[in-house]
């Protein structure tokens, strides 16, 4: 494989694991700001104000792993802002809570390997070792359509 056919991703850690998220969907990698608690989802972290707007911040392990709370519990230091796919109205930039600062990878097919040893959740597509990290790769499609349901409900608590 050439270098031409390699992607540009990093790896982004969480608290108890990786993501793998391509680097052009990373907009930004921000101390942990103010965020205004909305909402009862537990994942769904609230608002925060990024570049002018107003944006959503989730956390992927309170989603994927509801039952450890405990290990969960405290706030992560940074936030990783992404691009969104365009696909869902509401979510061109969102929020996820990760544990520190992400390192740069450039990674072939050989360079990923499925791991089915892992408790599957709705916002992870597969789980992999990348470069030789266990980590996750989003399924960002069923991440952002959460989202924008969350959104959604928000914005119709609102307009009661």
């Amino acid at each position: 494989m050439s270098a031409d056919n390699k992607l540009q991703a990093l790896i982004v850690p969480l608290r108890s694991t990786n993501l793998v998220v391509p680097q052009v969907l990373v907009a930004e990698i921000i101390p942990f700001p103010h965020v205004s608690e909305v909402g009862t989802l537990p994942w769904f972290q609230g608002m925060f104000e990024w570049r002018e707007h107003t944006i959503p911040l989730i956390s992927i392990e309170r989603f994927c792993h509801p039952d450890e709370e405990g290990r969960s519990a405290s706030r992560s230091r940074r936030v990783a802002v992404l691009n969104g796919l365009g696909e869902i109205d509401g979510v061109a930039q969102y929020g996820i809570e990760i544990g520190s600062i992400p390192h740069p990878v450039r990674l072939g097919e050989d360079e990923i390997k499925p791991m089915n040893d892992v408790k599957p959740c709705e916002m992870l597509a597969q789980h992999v070792h990348a470069a030789g990290v266990r980590a996750a790769v989003p399924d960002f499609a069923a991440l952002e359509n959460r989202v924008g349901e969350a959104l959604q409900q928000l914005n119709n608590a609102v307009e009661m």
